[in-house]
Protein backbone atom coordinates (compact mmCIF):
# COMPACT_ATOMS: atom_id res chain seq x y z
CA UNK A 1 0.00 0.00 0.00
CA UNK A 2 2.75 2.49 1.16
CA UNK A 3 4.51 1.97 -2.46
CA UNK A 4 1.03 2.99 -4.39
CA UNK A 5 0.87 5.88 -2.56
CA UNK A 6 4.53 6.86 -3.26
CA UNK A 7 3.70 6.24 -6.43
CA UNK A 8 1.23 8.95 -6.37
CA UNK A 9 3.39 11.49 -4.69
CA UNK A 10 6.10 10.72 -7.46
CA UNK A 11 3.20 10.26 -10.44
CA UNK A 12 5.33 12.69 -12.96
CA UNK A 13 8.25 10.53 -12.44
CA UNK A 14 6.56 6.34 -13.11
CA UNK A 15 6.10 5.17 -16.51
CA UNK A 16 2.99 5.89 -18.27
CA UNK A 17 1.90 1.94 -17.77
CA UNK A 18 2.64 2.65 -13.94
CA UNK A 19 0.26 5.80 -14.23
CA UNK A 20 -2.86 3.90 -15.32
CA UNK A 21 -2.47 0.85 -13.06
CA UNK A 22 -2.59 3.50 -10.20
CA UNK A 23 -5.55 4.56 -11.22
CA UNK A 24 -7.45 1.13 -11.41
CA UNK A 25 -6.32 0.27 -8.16
CA UNK A 26 -6.84 3.32 -6.36
CA UNK A 27 -10.39 2.49 -7.91
CA UNK A 28 -10.41 -1.21 -6.59
CA UNK A 29 -9.24 -0.15 -3.34
CA UNK A 30 -12.13 2.29 -3.32
CA UNK A 31 -14.66 -0.03 -3.83
CA UNK A 32 -16.61 1.63 -6.56
CA UNK A 33 -18.53 -0.24 -8.82
CA UNK A 34 -17.27 2.43 -11.18
CA UNK A 35 -14.52 0.86 -11.06
CA UNK A 36 -15.57 -1.10 -14.50
CA UNK A 37 -16.65 2.01 -16.23
CA UNK A 38 -12.78 3.81 -15.15
CA UNK A 39 -11.13 0.88 -16.92
CA UNK A 40 -12.22 2.35 -20.36
CA UNK A 41 -11.66 5.92 -19.52
CA UNK A 42 -8.00 4.91 -18.30
CA UNK A 43 -7.70 2.96 -21.41
CA UNK A 44 -8.91 5.77 -23.59
CA UNK A 45 -7.04 8.61 -22.21
CA UNK A 46 -6.19 10.08 -26.03
CA UNK A 47 -10.08 10.28 -26.72
CA UNK A 48 -9.88 13.13 -24.47
CA UNK A 49 -6.81 14.92 -24.41
CA UNK A 50 -3.36 15.15 -25.83
CA UNK A 51 -2.44 15.69 -21.91
CA UNK A 52 -3.06 12.24 -20.55
CA UNK A 53 -0.68 12.49 -17.86
CA UNK A 54 -2.59 15.10 -16.36
CA UNK A 55 -5.72 13.57 -16.83
CA UNK A 56 -4.79 9.96 -15.00
CA UNK A 57 -2.82 12.25 -12.45
CA UNK A 58 -6.67 14.11 -12.07
CA UNK A 59 -8.86 10.52 -11.73
CA UNK A 60 -6.26 9.47 -8.72
CA UNK A 61 -6.96 12.67 -7.30
CA UNK A 62 -10.74 12.07 -7.49
CA UNK A 63 -10.47 8.62 -6.04
CA UNK A 64 -8.17 9.68 -3.42
CA UNK A 65 -10.89 12.93 -2.06
CA UNK A 66 -14.34 11.44 -3.30
CA UNK A 67 -14.22 7.93 -3.20
CA UNK A 68 -11.76 7.30 -0.25
CA UNK A 69 -12.86 10.69 1.27
CA UNK A 70 -8.69 11.05 1.85
CA UNK A 71 -6.34 14.12 1.81
CA UNK A 72 -3.91 13.03 -0.59
CA UNK A 73 -1.41 14.50 0.59
CA UNK A 74 -0.86 12.49 3.51
CA UNK A 75 -3.62 9.53 2.41
CA UNK A 76 -2.48 6.16 4.51
CA UNK A 77 -3.58 3.49 1.98
CA UNK A 78 -3.31 0.42 4.92
CA UNK A 79 -4.75 1.86 7.51
CA UNK A 80 -8.03 2.62 4.72
CA UNK A 81 -7.61 -1.12 3.98
CA UNK A 82 -7.88 -2.14 7.80
CA UNK A 83 -11.04 0.43 8.20
CA UNK A 84 -12.67 -0.87 5.75
CA UNK A 85 -11.87 -4.42 6.68
CA UNK A 86 -13.74 -3.03 10.39
CA UNK A 87 -16.86 -2.32 8.93
CA UNK A 88 -17.15 -5.68 8.00
CA UNK A 89 -17.21 -6.92 11.28
CA UNK A 90 -20.47 -5.19 12.48
CA UNK A 91 -22.15 -8.24 13.84
CA UNK A 92 -19.81 -9.01 16.45
CA UNK A 93 -21.18 -8.74 19.87
CA UNK A 94 -18.49 -5.96 21.50
CA UNK A 95 -18.02 -4.26 17.82
CA UNK A 96 -19.03 -0.82 19.03
CA UNK A 97 -16.68 -0.91 22.33
CA UNK A 98 -13.90 -2.78 20.33
CA UNK A 99 -13.68 -2.25 16.81
CA UNK A 100 -15.61 1.32 15.71
CA UNK A 101 -12.81 3.10 18.27
CA UNK A 102 -10.12 1.15 16.17
CA UNK A 103 -12.06 2.17 13.30
CA UNK A 104 -12.35 5.83 14.54
CA UNK A 105 -8.46 6.37 15.49
CA UNK A 106 -7.21 4.80 11.99
CA UNK A 107 -9.15 7.57 9.80
CA UNK A 108 -8.72 9.71 12.41
CA UNK A 109 -12.75 10.84 12.56
CA UNK A 110 -12.61 11.74 9.33
CA UNK A 111 -14.86 8.84 8.34
CA UNK A 112 -17.98 7.90 9.65
CA UNK A 113 -18.94 4.10 9.74
CA UNK A 114 -22.47 3.46 7.79
CA UNK A 115 -22.51 -0.04 9.19
CA UNK A 116 -23.21 -0.99 13.06
CA UNK A 117 -25.45 1.41 14.16
CA UNK A 118 -26.90 0.97 17.68
CA UNK A 119 -30.33 -0.44 17.86
CA UNK A 120 -30.19 -1.14 21.02
CA UNK A 121 -32.71 1.91 21.95
CA UNK A 122 -35.00 0.36 19.46
CA UNK A 123 -34.56 -3.03 20.67
CA UNK A 124 -35.76 -1.85 24.07
CA UNK A 125 -38.90 0.37 23.21
CA UNK A 126 -39.88 -2.42 21.03
CA UNK A 127 -39.48 -4.87 23.77
CA UNK A 128 -41.30 -2.96 26.50
CA UNK A 129 -43.93 -3.04 24.40
CA UNK A 130 -44.45 -7.22 25.04
CA UNK A 131 -47.04 -7.42 27.72
CA UNK A 132 -46.79 -9.82 31.31
CA UNK A 133 -48.24 -13.29 30.62
CA UNK A 134 -47.76 -12.13 26.47
CA UNK A 135 -49.18 -16.05 25.61
CA UNK A 136 -52.71 -15.23 26.94
CA UNK A 137 -52.89 -12.79 24.63
CA UNK A 138 -52.06 -14.76 21.38
CA UNK A 139 -54.10 -17.04 19.20
CA UNK A 140 -50.91 -18.42 18.43
CA UNK A 141 -49.24 -19.39 21.71
CA UNK A 142 -46.45 -21.93 20.51
CA UNK A 143 -45.23 -20.20 18.22
CA UNK A 144 -45.06 -16.94 20.09
CA UNK A 145 -43.91 -18.81 22.80
CA UNK A 146 -40.42 -20.09 20.90
CA UNK A 147 -39.96 -16.57 19.57
CA UNK A 148 -39.53 -15.11 23.10
CA UNK A 149 -37.25 -17.73 24.15
CA UNK A 150 -35.16 -17.14 21.00
CA UNK A 151 -35.28 -13.01 21.40
CA UNK A 152 -34.58 -14.11 25.23
CA UNK A 153 -31.06 -15.33 24.33
CA UNK A 154 -30.21 -13.41 21.28
CA UNK A 155 -30.54 -10.01 23.45
CA UNK A 156 -28.27 -11.94 26.15
CA UNK A 157 -25.62 -12.62 23.55
CA UNK A 158 -25.50 -9.58 21.35
CA UNK A 159 -27.88 -6.87 22.61
CA UNK A 160 -27.06 -4.83 19.19
CA UNK A 161 -28.17 -7.98 16.68
CA UNK A 162 -30.77 -6.89 14.23
CA UNK A 163 -31.51 -10.51 14.00
CA UNK A 164 -33.79 -8.88 17.17
CA UNK A 165 -35.57 -6.50 14.81
CA UNK A 166 -37.20 -9.83 13.40
CA UNK A 167 -37.88 -11.83 16.06
CA UNK A 168 -39.55 -8.71 17.78
CA UNK A 169 -41.55 -8.40 14.73
CA UNK A 170 -42.67 -11.52 15.03
CA UNK A 171 -43.87 -11.67 18.47
CA UNK A 172 -45.36 -8.50 17.90
CA UNK A 173 -48.29 -9.21 15.08
CA UNK A 174 -48.56 -12.34 17.15
CA UNK A 175 -50.35 -10.61 20.00
CA UNK A 176 -53.22 -10.44 18.30
CA UNK A 177 -55.61 -10.31 21.27
CA UNK A 178 -54.13 -7.35 23.11
CA UNK A 179 -56.42 -4.27 22.94
CA UNK A 180 -53.86 -2.15 21.55
CA UNK A 181 -53.08 -5.13 18.66
CA UNK A 182 -53.60 -2.29 15.79
CA UNK A 183 -50.77 -0.47 17.64
CA UNK A 184 -48.65 -2.91 17.62
CA UNK A 185 -49.11 -3.86 13.98
CA UNK A 186 -48.27 -0.01 13.36
CA UNK A 187 -44.80 -0.67 15.07
CA UNK A 188 -43.97 -3.72 13.14
CA UNK A 189 -45.02 -2.07 9.71
CA UNK A 190 -42.23 0.52 10.87
CA UNK A 191 -39.16 -2.30 11.04
CA UNK A 192 -39.43 -2.42 7.26
CA UNK A 193 -37.48 -5.19 5.57
CA UNK A 194 -37.01 -6.82 9.17
CA UNK A 195 -40.64 -7.21 9.10
CA UNK A 196 -41.24 -8.69 5.46
CA UNK A 197 -39.98 -12.41 6.05
CA UNK A 198 -41.88 -12.54 9.22
CA UNK A 199 -44.83 -12.01 7.55
CA UNK A 200 -44.04 -13.84 3.97
CA UNK A 201 -43.55 -16.92 6.88
CA UNK A 202 -47.00 -16.12 8.73
CA UNK A 203 -48.43 -16.18 5.61
CA UNK A 204 -47.40 -19.83 4.46
CA UNK A 205 -48.34 -20.92 7.86
CA UNK A 206 -51.84 -19.56 8.52
CA UNK A 207 -53.87 -21.08 6.29
CA UNK A 208 -57.03 -19.18 4.91
CA UNK A 209 -59.77 -21.83 6.79
CA UNK A 210 -57.90 -21.29 9.86
CA UNK A 211 -60.53 -19.37 12.03
CA UNK A 212 -58.17 -18.55 15.29
CA UNK A 213 -55.74 -16.53 13.64
CA UNK A 214 -57.24 -15.02 11.12
CA UNK A 215 -56.10 -11.36 12.56
CA UNK A 216 -52.52 -12.48 12.52
CA UNK A 217 -52.57 -13.99 8.87
CA UNK A 218 -54.80 -10.73 7.63
CA UNK A 219 -52.30 -7.92 9.99
CA UNK A 220 -49.36 -10.44 8.09
CA UNK A 221 -51.29 -9.83 4.61
CA UNK A 222 -51.53 -6.22 4.52
CA UNK A 223 -47.95 -5.40 5.27
CA UNK A 224 -46.88 -7.43 2.45
CA UNK A 225 -48.77 -5.81 0.53
CA UNK A 226 -47.01 -2.16 1.57
CA UNK A 227 -44.00 -3.90 1.55
CA UNK A 228 -44.58 -4.76 -2.55
CA UNK A 229 -45.68 -0.78 -2.88
CA UNK A 230 -42.52 0.31 -0.85
CA UNK A 231 -40.05 -1.51 -3.29
CA UNK A 232 -41.60 -0.67 -6.52
CA UNK A 233 -41.15 2.98 -5.54
CA UNK A 234 -37.78 2.57 -4.25
CA UNK A 235 -36.98 0.74 -7.17
CA UNK A 236 -37.61 3.86 -8.76
CA UNK A 237 -35.64 6.05 -6.44
CA UNK A 238 -32.58 4.10 -6.11
CA UNK A 239 -31.75 4.80 -10.29
CA UNK A 240 -31.16 8.35 -9.60
CA UNK A 241 -30.23 8.03 -6.46
CA UNK A 242 -27.32 6.05 -7.06
CA UNK A 243 -26.94 6.43 -10.79
CA UNK A 244 -23.80 4.47 -12.87
CA UNK A 245 -20.89 7.17 -14.26
CA UNK A 246 -23.12 6.25 -17.72
CA UNK A 247 -26.30 7.44 -16.42
CA UNK A 248 -24.75 10.88 -15.06
CA UNK A 249 -23.26 11.52 -18.46
CA UNK A 250 -26.61 10.81 -19.85
CA UNK A 251 -28.33 13.11 -17.32
CA UNK A 252 -25.96 15.89 -18.17
CA UNK A 253 -26.48 15.25 -22.16
CA UNK A 254 -30.48 15.74 -21.06
CA UNK A 255 -30.57 12.20 -22.86
CA UNK A 256 -32.52 8.99 -21.88
CA UNK A 257 -30.23 6.65 -20.62
CA UNK A 258 -29.99 4.27 -23.49
CA UNK A 259 -28.39 1.64 -21.81
CA UNK A 260 -24.74 0.38 -20.70
CA UNK A 261 -22.05 -0.42 -23.48
CA UNK A 262 -18.75 -1.32 -22.80
CA UNK A 263 -17.06 1.45 -24.37
CA UNK A 264 -15.99 5.14 -23.04
CA UNK A 265 -18.03 7.94 -22.42
CA UNK A 266 -16.36 10.10 -25.24
CA UNK A 267 -18.46 7.20 -27.34
CA UNK A 268 -21.33 8.00 -25.69
CA UNK A 269 -21.54 11.48 -26.35
CA UNK A 270 -20.51 11.21 -30.17
CA UNK A 271 -23.62 8.77 -30.66
CA UNK A 272 -25.96 10.83 -29.25
CA UNK A 273 -24.66 14.05 -31.13
CA UNK A 274 -24.02 15.82 -28.10
CA UNK A 275 -21.39 18.37 -27.75
CA UNK A 276 -18.75 19.37 -24.89
CA UNK A 277 -20.56 22.53 -24.69
CA UNK A 278 -23.93 20.87 -23.94
CA UNK A 279 -22.37 18.27 -21.14
CA UNK A 280 -21.37 21.66 -19.58
CA UNK A 281 -24.67 23.37 -19.73
CA UNK A 282 -25.88 20.36 -18.31
CA UNK A 283 -23.63 19.93 -15.27
CA UNK A 284 -23.79 23.42 -14.67
CA UNK A 285 -27.72 23.44 -14.97
CA UNK A 286 -28.22 20.07 -12.90
CA UNK A 287 -25.91 20.36 -10.29
CA UNK A 288 -26.00 18.40 -7.00
CA UNK A 289 -29.08 16.21 -8.58
CA UNK A 290 -25.62 14.53 -10.39
CA UNK A 291 -23.08 12.82 -7.79
CA UNK A 292 -20.29 14.87 -6.49
CA UNK A 293 -17.74 12.36 -7.58
CA UNK A 294 -19.26 11.64 -11.61
CA UNK A 295 -19.58 15.47 -11.77
CA UNK A 296 -15.68 15.96 -11.27
CA UNK A 297 -14.79 12.94 -13.68
CA UNK A 298 -17.69 14.23 -16.25
CA UNK A 299 -15.27 17.72 -15.88
CA UNK A 300 -12.15 16.47 -16.02
CA UNK A 301 -13.00 14.16 -19.01
CA UNK A 302 -14.55 16.70 -21.31
CA UNK A 303 -13.75 20.21 -20.31
CA UNK A 304 -10.47 19.41 -18.88
CA UNK A 305 -11.10 20.85 -15.52
CA UNK A 306 -8.86 19.77 -12.83
CA UNK A 307 -11.02 21.14 -10.06
CA UNK A 308 -11.94 18.06 -8.18
CA UNK A 309 -14.80 20.05 -5.92
CA UNK A 310 -16.92 20.24 -9.44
Amino acid sequence: MSQLHEWYTTFDRIPFRQKRFLVLKLADLAGTSDIHQLSFEVGNVTLYTDDDDNLLKGLADILYVHYMKMDSSQADLGGYVMAQLLTKLDRHPRYREIFVPQYEQLTGGAMSLALGEDIRAQVAALAALIPDKPLRLSFDPQRLRARLHRFEQVREDNPNSEEQLGLLAGILLRLDRAANYPELVAQVQGLGEHAWPVCAEIVQQVGDKDRARVDILRAARVLLEQQKWACENDAEERIWEWPSLVHSLYMAMGVEHAGQRDQALYWYMRQEGRSKQDIDAGLQALGAQIPAAHRAIIALLFLGREDITA
